[in-house]
Parts: structure tokens; sequence; C-alpha cells
């Protein structure tokens, strides 16, 4: 999206309506306060409307066919009222529209609604940018009026949102003193009124960057300037925003602040989100970057996205999206785009989840929310270094090495590490596998103390991401074992070739042929001295054909399995699991365990729900999926594990879990858990909320259930590709989901 922070002084009218088109200033409406409790929510997933641009520009000769740019829509859930800028090509002015679905729109005839001042004014070169707050009986509107020199910002009233009348007071908001951020420009702001204050964002611009400001005020129109402005600042040296952060969204659940703003450098503009304690100290979304990226090459948003304005849809429980696009032509437009609402949890919070529901006893729901909530933070931060991510992991490691002191009386204690990595314990020894310390560029470290407390490495193959030099060698110093594949003899001092068998501290040993690429890998059968039978696959790519094992209690399984010609090696998979039959199965590569594919780009990552069936058909085993530094442990004597397709037991509690397939084409199957005798409705809506078809609509007995869809309607009909939302209700239990149709 083209800046072009050009001198205004020296530009004829039309350069400076176009630089403040294209820049697309925002100004924001406020209205919408999100009523989700003490819930924070994540923006990290957004799907456009295919009908794309939702609003177009007027016919040739008309006030706005330009450009129509920067929304600001009302709604009351039935009904849509925007406001937006209109340029003809000389000047922009305001107009308005409405809309009972927020995607089909029509303009009013007395369009626009604000026009320019009289010449001399303040306003006579442009009326733009407006925000829009209703009190239930005024509309308050806050807007950019512009001179030709400099841009600032005014205040009007209105009784029925078209007939509009500005303040005699008008600028009410004025640039700084000369050598301030906002001495050039105060442009582009979004208001929120909490009943006593009104709170003011809005951009500012010093001829060089634009940054965003703060400001309160008792009525709307005189305002003072927050002595930390500006709030929210440029990018840094690298960053996507570097040179420019504007056009402020900003929504409150009454915990958190939440803003969506627009970013860039030079000639484009991407929307980004940070969030705040109080409205004015504000944190960047560090692992998502921006949050809605311009389109595709040919698309009519391909040379940028912003002015992004939010609401929430909680009937769908979806977030919508309405925005500007630029096609690259100086032509823009207005965009609309959806996110299903899902609850964001920081570090901290994902550390008492997994803390207060241990693999064995916690809440289902809660872990899987919670371990979803870890991997969608794990993929933005893969191969790169966070301190928050290294300070969570430190705790986990530590939290791992003193749980590792306690007494162990009977049973077993497994723990899964980094990556692939798994710490046993039981009544007689300590063990590990593929152990390495920090991979993936965290700089977390192993405590010392929890390397010194394995007995026996077992090593798969010599990737820096299951062999690390220095835990071997500690290991060893200590008079312990590592053992390695007899391919890589120089790493270890227990080098086993496939078929070999041998006893080490009384746990039984063999060894069994795998290849992880090109490169043999060792999968370990492991016996302890109480007859638990351990295996553990390694980094192994013929998962399809895992060796036989009889009475086998624990498979520690890394699930590593390409999206792109996957679904023979997952069905081979699925079919050696059910026949080795583990009475538990913990998934390894948590980094690889991901809730969602990234449609047409191959990926290592495998679903989540992965982990409990696979090509729709259930595996034959309790399942285990951990995070990083969490512990399951095996209770009592062997012959006390009972196995989980052995002695049918309900569910703990109510849950909606992800489709699979997905993205599917054209069937795929919808899963749900009824601890208890329910009546049930299973319905699934399109992106603007329209109901498309019942699937579950009965009483239902207690247990895992599963329904599929065929991708038709209620008619019979085949229904267009696209996002759908899916949603179960059973005697009080809600739950959303959503899934993608690809055709």
């Amino acid at each position: 999206m083209k800046t072009m922070l050009c001198n205004r002084k020296h530009n004829s009218i039309k350069s400076v309506i176009k630089a403040v088109c294209t820049t697309l200033f925002v100004a924001l409406l406020v209205g919408i306060l999100i009523s989700t409790s003490t819930k924070v929510f994540a923006q990290t997933e957004w799907t456009k409307y295919e009908g794309n641009p939702v609003l177009n520009i007027g016919s040739a000769g008309e006030w706005d066919d330009a450009g129509v740019f920067s929304p600001s829509v009302l709604t009351n859930g039935y009904t849509y009222q925007m406001w937006y800028s209109g340029l003809d090509g000389i000047k922009s002015r305001t107009g308005y529209a409405t809309s009972t679905d927020g995607v089909n729109w029509t303009k009013d005839t007395l369009n626009p609604v604000l026009d320019v001042g009289s010449p001399g004014s303040w306003d006579d070169e442009e009326v733009l940018l407006a925000s829009v707050l209703f009190d239930g009986s005024i509309y308050h509107m806050w807007y950019s009026g512009f001179d030709g020199i400099k841009l600032r910002i005014g205040y009007a009233t209105s009784t029925d949102g078209v007939n509009w009348t500005k303040d005699t007071l008008n600028p009410v908001l004025d640039v700084g003193s000369p050598g301030t951020w906002d001495d050039e420009d105060v442009v582009g702001c979004y208001v929120l009124f909490d009943g006593t204050i009104f709170h003011m964002w809005y951009s500012g611009n010093d001829g060089s960057f634009y940054r965003i400001g703060y400001a309160t005020s008792p009525n709307g129109v005189s305002w003072t300037k927050d002595t930390l402005n500006p709030i929210l600042d440029v990018g840094d040296a690298w960053g996507w925003d570097r040179l420019r952060v504007q056009h402020p969204r900003v929504v409150t659940d009454g915990t958190t602040y939440h803003m969506w703003y627009s970013g860039g450098v030079n000639f484009d503009s991407r929307i980004g989100h940070a969030t705040s304690p109080d409205g004015v100290s504000w944190t960047k979304d560090t692992h998502i970057n921006y949050v809605l990226n311009w389109g595709n090459i040919g698309s009519w948003d391909d040379d940028g996205v912003a002015t992004p304005f939010v609401v929430f849809d909680s009937s769908i429980s979806s977030y919508k999206m309405w925005y500007t696009g630029d096609d690259g032509s100086d032509i823009v437009r207005i965009g609309y785009a959806t996110s299903l609402f899902t609850q964001e949890l920081t570090l901290e919070q994902i550390k008492t989840n997994l803390l207060n529901n241990p693999p064995n006893t916690g809440d289902p729901t809660v872990r899987e929310e919670t371990i979803l909530a870890l991997d969608e933070i794990l993929k933005y931060y893969s191969f790169s270094v966070s301190q928050s991510v290294n300070n969570f992991y430190t705790f986990m490691m530590e939290n791992v090495n003193m749980e590792l002191q306690d007494t162990l009386s009977a049973g077993a204690s497994i723990w899964m590490m980094y990556n692939h990595g798994f710490v046993v314990k039981t009544p007689q020894n300590v063990f590990a596998f593929d152990l390495v310390d920090g991979y993936s560029g965290w700089s977390t470290y192993l405590p010392s103390e929890l390397i010194q407390q394995i007995e026996v490495l077992f090593v798969s193959h010599n990737h820096g991401d299951h062999y690390d030099y220095s835990v071997a060698n500690t290991v060893i110093a200590n008079g312990g074992y590592v053992v390695i594949p007899s391919e890589n003899s120089n790493l270890g001092n227990v080098p086993m070739a496939a078929g070999d068998s041998l006893t080490i501290l009384g746990l039984h040993i063999k060894a069994h042929y795998g290849l992880h690429s090109s490169v043999p890998l060792r999968i370990y059968e492991v016996t302890t001295y109480n007859g638990l039978k351990i295996l553990h696959t390694g980094d192994n790519q013929t998962s399809e054909t895992l060796p036989d094992v009889d009475s086998l209690d624990v498979l520690l399984l890394n699930a590593w399995v390409n999206e792109s010609g996957s679904a023979t090696a997952v069905v081979g998979m699925r079919n050696s699991i059910n026949k080795l039959d583990p009475t538990v199965m913990i998934p390894g590569h948590i980094q690889e365990l991901s809730h969602d594919y990234i449609p047409g780009n191959p990926t290592s990552r495998v679903p989540y729900e992965w982990a409990f069936e696979v090509d729709d058909e259930p595996l034959n085993s309790e399942v285990q999926v951990m995070a990083w530094g969490e512990r399951y442990f095996v209770s009592g004597e062997l012959v006390e594990i009972v196995k989980h397709n052995e002695t049918p037991s309900f569910p703990k509690s109510f849950a909606l879990h992800q489709n699979h397939p997905n993205p599917f084409n054209p069937v795929t199957t919808l899963h749900y858990d009824l601890p208890e005798r329910a009546e049930v409705t299973l319905m699934i809506y399109d992106i603007l909320g329209r109901h498309v078809r019942t699937l579950v609509h009965s009483v239902e007995e207690p247990g895992k259930k599963s329904v599929v869809w065929d991708g038709t309607n209620e008619l019979g009909e085949q229904v267009s590709s696209g996002v759908y939302l899916y949603r179960i209700k059973a005697d009080g239990f809600t739950q959303n989901r959503k899934m993608v149709l690809l055709k």
C-alpha cells in the first residue's frame, strides 16, 4: 500500500488526497465492547470473504468513484451501519451505508453525509476517517479534516447517523508543538467511552514516522494528550512496521485491551495486533507478527491491507473485520474477514493449567485447549529465540528435575522432554531417550542435576535433535551408559546393531531397525525390572512397519508425517499401532502436533487430533498428549494397568473435537464426548452465521461420539468451498469449532 509520506505544502491537491487515501489513516468506531468475561481472545487466523470487496467504488462521476476506504461499523446483531471515506479523485468525504448481514451493503441516497468545510476552514480539503459512537440517542463522530497543510481531528453529532452538525470548537485535537512526535498531523482516531471518560487512540506524524498516541476527555470535545505518548511505537530496524504504526482499533473485554493497527515500511501495509492491561502500556504480538496480510498477486488487495475494524458476534463466537484493500492502482475498496473465537493463553496460564491438569487425572478439555495454545505459540518460535519461551521451559525443566528426585515405590513416571526426548523413572532406574539440551534455537538448559540422574541414555540416531554430545558425555562421565546405533559407535559406549539384545542395570534391551531419511536409526524396546515394556520409535519414518512387540505397555511415538502424500503412511501407522495395541501411547515431537494444516503448503506438522484417531478410525490404546516437561504416571504395579479397549469408560467431560480430515473434500467426521446422557444438538453454520445443516438433534447416551458431514445443506445440495463453523449444545455445554471445505 503506497505510503507517499510527502511534504503536503509542495504537492497538488490531488497528490495530497492520494497520499491521505492510500495511506488510509483510520478513524475508529467504539461502541463495541466484547462480552467475553475475562477470557483473552486470539486473532491469529483470519479468513477473507470469497466475495470481496464488499463495498466497491461508485459509478463514474459519483463522489466516491475513485476509492472507498476506512470503514467504521455499528451493529446491533441484526442490522449494520457503516460510515466510510469516499474519494472522487480530488476530495475525500464521508459516506454512509447499511446492511443486514455485514456483507451486502446499500449506500445511502443522501451521500456524502459529511462534506468538506467552507473555503478557508480547517477541513476545506478533506473530511474522512470517521469514527462513530452511539450512546442510545445521539451519534458522535470524530473525523479527520485536512486544509491542504495539516490533518487534525474534528467532532460532529447526529440524531440519525445521516444528518450531521459539526462542532463550533473544531478541530478538537490539534497537532503538537514543533519538535514533538505529532507536530505534522493528528489523524485517524478511535474513541471508547467507559461511562465517565472518553478515551481516544490516534495516529501522529512528525514528518518521518507514524506512531499511535492516546488522549482522554470528559465530554468528547476537550482532549488531554497523555504524557507517555506515543504509546505504540514503530518496530525495530527489521520489523514489518518499522516506519508506520497507525489506524488503531481498540476493544476491551473488561480485563485486557486489544488493538488492531496498520503497519508498514514503504509501499506496503499489513494489519497487526497488540494488547494492554490499561490502554496505555502496549505489547505487540511477537509470535504472530501481522495477523492479516495482503492478497495473492492479481487480487483486489494484493498491494496492501489496512484500517481494520473488528466486532465480535457472540451468536457464532466469531470476530468480524472490515478493512481496506489496495490493488496497487490507487483504487482502494473495503473487504471483509472473519476469525473464529479462540482463547489465547499466556505462557504463565499455560504453565498453571498444565501443572493443575496432569496427563492422567486432569480435565481433558482444559488439557487439549492448553496444549493447542502452547502449540500455537511454538509454531512461531520454532527456530527463533524468545526469552519468554526460554523462561517457560527453564521452569518446566526445573520442575522435571524436582519430580525426578521424588521417591518412587511402584509403577513408573514418564516425562516428555525437548523435541523427541523422554525421561523414565522406575523404582530401580532412571533412563532417557534422545535427551538433548535446548534444541531448536531455545537457550533453555537442562539442569545439570537432571542429567546426572540419567543412568542409561538411548540415542536413536546422530541428528542434532536426537544426539547431544554434552549430555552424552555427562552421562558417561557419571558412570552411565549411552546406547547408540552401531553405525555411530564413536558417539557412545554401548553400540547396538539391529537385532541385538542385552541387559544393562536390570533393563532388558532389544534394538530394532528404523530409518530417518537415509540415516539408519534404532527403535529401542526396553523392559524394566518389574516387567514394564516400553518401545521408543525415535524419528522413524517407516512407522507403518513398526516392529512386532508382544504385550507392549507404553509406546513413545514421534509422529513425523508429511501432509503431502502422507495418506498411506498415516493409515499404515494407525494399523501398526493398533496391531501393537499398547496400553498407553504418548506422541512426541509436540512441534509437529498441530491442530491445523496450512492449506496447500506441505508441512511436517500433523493435526493434534491425529493422536486420538487416524483416518477416522480410533486407536486401540489410551493416548496421552503431553507438553514438554509434563509427567505421565503409571500407577501401581503392572498388573493394575488396564488397557483402554478392555474396560469401557466414559469421557470425564463434554468436549467437541476438531473434525478429521480438515481441510476436507467432500466428507469429514465430527467427534464429541458425552460424560452423561444428554440432549444433543450439533449444527453447522457458514462463516456469516447462517444455518447450513443440523447433524444431531436427539437424546444420546454417554460415550465418545462421531457423526459424518458430507458437505451438503438441509436440502441435500452441495455447499461451496469455504470456512464453516460447527456448534454443539448439550445440557448447558456449548462449544464451537471451524472447518475448511476445499474443492
